[in-house]
């Protein structure tokens, strides 16, 4: 029987979670990863160096809707004086894209470093894959800024960017430029295995919400509190999980944040489980399934109903969990999720065991290992096997 699974903010894609204790842990290390950085998280190898002849001029409150070419890089530049607080959106729509902040004068095919890198975690990027840069300038000048499009992007794509805000910097400004790069700090070494590297991870983690919180940010707060729960989670800090993602949920709710609603009480399931209260992660998951439904996410209300089929599974009602495990199969089918396809059909097979069907455990755990290899999934072909 494989473990629950969680929608997580970076985030939040890759979402199963295996029953052992350090499988889950490692999973939920690696889930979080990808979840936060999304497509950003490629190498640099995948990019090619060709660039659009000369720089287009980035001007504030405009926003820009272009397309760009697999392998392609696109230059634009942005005008600063020293001081000046930048806010730069960029809406990847679903292309693989890095986007650089270079200072005047440097460039990476000079082999300068970026100032700022969606690449390196230095931009706060959503589940929609809107990053967001906070920068200020620390001479005037004419920034480049470098948009980088995978190799691995079949056809051209659209993306779209927007100085949000450019203005001489505030006392609030620094604060906030403060708490990201705490965050940034966070997400440097939050796939750490060793309990030091976690707390590292917290101890930026909190550093960042303190600040968000000294700014009023709620929307910030709500974010750092999901982080924040799942590493908590990970060191076995129980108590200290629930409570964040109980405030976390009256924030949702107060900003009618639905998707995260959802994914607080999918975190909450998990956490029950582990403890093992079955009948509370059913709740959990139940209300997550509710209000994943309400925000229109498919996969979130796929997984809550995957995970609804566990609970009923370790609550001794494997004949119940079925019905859900068949349902969310489906679901993963019609969205080409094949590993989370896979998965259902491993719960499906634990199902069928603990019922005395050999024919059908059989046959669902023969569906799951020729999807995992297919995908090429070793760890769900070791699983499987």
């Amino acid at each position: 029987m494989t473990g629950n699974i969680a929608v997580t903010p970076e985030r939040r894609t890759d979402l199963a979670k295996p029953t052992l204790s350090s499988q889950r842990k490692l999973l939920i290390c690696v889930f979080l990863l990808i979840a936060t950085l999304g497509p950003d998280l490629l190498c640099s190898s995948a990019y090619s160096s060709q660039q659009s002849e000369d720089p287009r001029t980035l001007a504030p409150g405009v926003p820009v809707d272009q397309e760009i070419a697999g392998g392609q890089s696109q230059i634009w530049q942005v005008f600063l004086s020293s001081g000046d607080y930048l806010r730069l959106s960029v809406d990847r729509k679903r292309i693989n894209i890095v986007a650089e902040l270079f200072a005047p004068g440097q460039s990476r095919q000079s082999g300068d470093k970026p100032l700022l890198s969606t690449a390196d975690g230095n931009a706060l990027t959503s589940h929609q894959g809107v990053s967001v840069f906070s920068y200020i300038a620390e001479s005037s000048g004419s920034y480049r800024l470098e948009i980088n499009a995978s190799n691995k992007e079949p056809a051209p794509k659209r993306y779209t960017m927007k100085i949000e805000e450019q203005r001489p910097a505030t006392p609030e400004d620094k604060i906030r430029v403060a708490a990201e790069r705490a965050e940034f700090e966070g997400v440097r070494t939050r796939d750490s295995v060793t309990m030091e590297g976690r707390r590292q991870t917290i101890a930026h983690y909190e550093r960042s919400l303190a600040l968000w919180r000294e700014l009023g940010d709620r929307k910030s707060e709500l974010r750092l509190l999901q982080r924040l729960i799942n590493h908590y989670h990970l060191l076995g800090d129980i108590q200290v999980a629930l409570g964040y993602a109980g405030k976390g949920i009256e924030i949702a709710q107060a900003l009618e944040k639905r998707y995260d609603e959802a994914n607080l009480n999918a975190m909450l399931g998990n956490i029950y489980q582990d403890l093992g209260n079955n009948q509370q992660a059913l709740d959990a998951f139940s209300q997550a399934r509710e209000t994943f439904a309400s925000s229109s996410s498919r996969m979130g209300e796929a997984t809550a109903i995957e995970n609804i089929g566990i609970s009923y599974h370790l609550l001794g009602d494997p004949q119940r969990a079925i019905g859900y495990f068949h349902q969310a199969a489906a679901t993963f089918s019609s969205m080409r999720h094949k590993s989370m396809e896979c998965k259902s059909f491993n719960d499906l097979a634990a199902a069928y065991l603990k019922l005395g069907d050999l024919e059908k455990a059989l046959d669902f755990q023969n569906r799951a290992l020729a999807l995992a290899r297919e995908i090429g999934d070793v760890m769900i072909v070791a699983r499987t096997l």
